[in-house]
């Protein structure tokens, strides 16, 4: 069987440095693309004298060794020997996916075991990189998934004599007080049910202007109303919130693709668990 050196070099390069990055995305730590180039740099240039070693114990000496450097390079902080552990994992994950393919188009496990040096150029990073994106997207669902559960609320709100149920973000960043009250502000997106309620009982309700800063620095002035009931259900469980909290209703999108329909104040929310 003919190796080629070049072979060997992209494709250890690039798969661990697609684990590098993925653990990091998995560990909940800050990716740091620098280290990751250096430890697969590094780990790419002793995989080039493997084939030198004979005695199978020192081969596991060898990469004993190395995967103690890289962890150095790449993970730093009280939490390493975790990352440690995680590096190990998605190694093993990739390596145990590769075998597998390896296996089911060879049909042997010697040549399973072989897999980058029987497949043809850039089919492993190819498998690497497949096997990076489904494990990349799992990790954001997860990682989604549980600041959900911590964060996001059902929103009941009686505005105007309107009632309306939205999915609200608690957010932490949310400082928005009102000048004149000193009450904060909870931001609400202003759909078409609000329109013909709000402009009937608009002097009601109505506690005048604030202005915020949008994501791209722009100026938005955005009307506060007192809400008329306030309820918050989180878990099956349902709070009635009082009513010493604005509610500014904006014309524009809360979150990526309008994905909440509130931004609550932390004042607001967080007195009620």
């Amino acid at each position: 069987m003919t190796v080629y050196v070049e072979n060997v070099i992209a494709d250890n390069f690039f798969l661990t440095y697609l684990i590098a990055q993925l653990s990091y995305k998995i560990g909940g730590v800050y990716a740091k693309k620098r280290r990751s180039v250096i430890a697969a740099s590094l780990g790419t240039a002793v995989a080039l004298v493997y084939p030198l070693i004979k005695n199978n114990f020192a081969l596991f000496a060898v990469k004993a060794a190395l995967y103690a450097a890289m962890c150095a390079i790449l993970y730093t902080g009280k939490n390493k020997p975790i990352m440690a552990l995680v590096f190990l994992c998605v190694t093993a994950v990739f390596g145990g996916i590769i075998f597998l393919v390896s296996f089911t188009v060879f049909g042997n496990v010697e040549q399973a075991v072989r897999g980058g040096g029987e497949f043809s150029p850039g089919v492993i990073i190819f498998i690497g990189w497949v096997i990076y994106k489904i494990a990349w997207k799992c990790a954001v669902r997860r990682k989604r998934k549980k600041f959900d559960e911590q964060c996001i609320v059902e929103v009941s709100l009686s505005i105007c004599g309107t009632e309306i149920s939205v999915k609200g973000l608690v957010d932490s960043g949310n400082r928005l007080y009102d000048i004149k009250s000193a009450l904060p502000v909870m931001l609400l997106y202003k759909d078409e049910r609000w329109k013909n309620a709000v402009e009937s009982r608009k002097n009601d309700e109505f506690s005048g202007y604030i202005e915020i800063s949008g994501v791209g620095g722009e100026k938005r002035k955005v009307p506060l109303y007192h809400p008329d009931r306030a309820e918050f259900v989180k878990n099956g469980k349902t709070e009635r919130a009082e009513n010493n909290f604005l509610v500014g209703l904006c014309d524009f999108a809360l979150g990526g693709n309008c994905r909440f329909g509130a931004i609550v104040h932390p004042a607001i929310y967080g007195g009620l668990n």
